[in-house]
């Protein structure tokens, strides 16, 4: 979902969200 793109995102990387 959305949420946990955003999540591991932010969580992760350094970019700020991935949609695909």
């Amino acid at each position: 979902t959305l949420a946990q793109q955003l999540d591991g995102a932010f969580g992760r990387e350094p970019k700020p969200f991935s949609i695909v």
